[in-house]
């Protein structure tokens, strides 16, 4: 990075993975021009070593739209299977005639795992983006759950909602939410789910309700339909007075 500004280049660092890994991020910023964060619960730390500025998940509206599907699953989470992720969904009662669906890379549960007979991939195989708007758009209700994972303790809670929540609003699907500043804002229409428990109550509500169950899921569509790439973009280009 640094040959690269020694070229008068300017270097902007988009920054994906914070608050969780931001002590090895910011040692990154210093080497860049600009940094963008997805979420600003350290950007304090950023801008002492380099001018940052906070720019919040976007979708694609040409991946990420509610236009067609059937709901031919009852749940669907997709994501990486961290442990902590792992330990939570194992505590959930599914109802027997559950139509349950988990994707993305989850070769931390073995065969025994609860969640083995859900998992449609091979377990080290992640989903990209336009199956899993697809399988989005079958699901009758889905759910945000953060990792807990994170370079420090301290370092696991933030305060923007992530890319999971963006794209299932956009794909016109309900779902619940693990609380955060940001999320509660942004999503009072939907519910927040903490404890394993209240996640099958939710799936049965969601199921019972169609029509109260869409209505939610249009409001979270329109609260964040300026959130496109697109418009990201042009705030970063906004930044950089270009």
């Amino acid at each position: 990075i640094d040959r690269i500004r020694s070229k008068g280049k300017l270097v902007v660092m988009i920054h994906t993975e914070s608050p969780y890994e931001d002590d090895r991020q910011v040692a990154l910023a210093a080497h860049c021009d600009v940094n963008v964060v997805n979420d600003p619960t350290n950007i304090d730390r950023f801008n002492q070593v380099a001018p940052t500025v906070y720019i919040p998940h976007a979708y694609d509206p040409d991946v990420h739209h509610a236009r067609g599907g059937h709901r031919k699953f009852d749940f669907s989470f997709i994501g990486t299977g961290y442990g902590s992720r792992v330990e939570w969904f194992e505590q959930v009662v599914w109802p027997s005639d559950a139509k349950v669906l988990f994707g993305g890379n989850w070769q931390t549960i073995d065969d025994g795992s609860p969640l083995a007979p859900f998992v449609m991939t091979q377990r080290d195989e992640c989903v990209d983006n336009t199956e899993t708007a697809a399988i989005y758009r079958s699901t009758v209700c889905s759910l945000n759950r953060y990792r807990r994972e994170a370079d420090r303790p301290e370092l696991a809670e933030g305060w923007s909602m992530g890319p999971r929540e963006v794209e299932l609003a956009a794909c016109g699907v309900f779902f619940g939410r693990d609380p955060r500043p940001e999320s509660d804002q942004v999503f009072p229409m939907l519910p927040v789910v903490e404890h394993p428990g209240e996640l099958s109550d939710l799936l049965a509500w969601a199921k019972a309700h169609p029509d109260l169950r869409q209505r939610a899921a249009d409001e979270a569509a329109a609260a964040i339909a300026d959130r496109t790439f697109e418009n990201n973009a042009k705030r970063l280009l906004d930044v950089l007075d270009v």
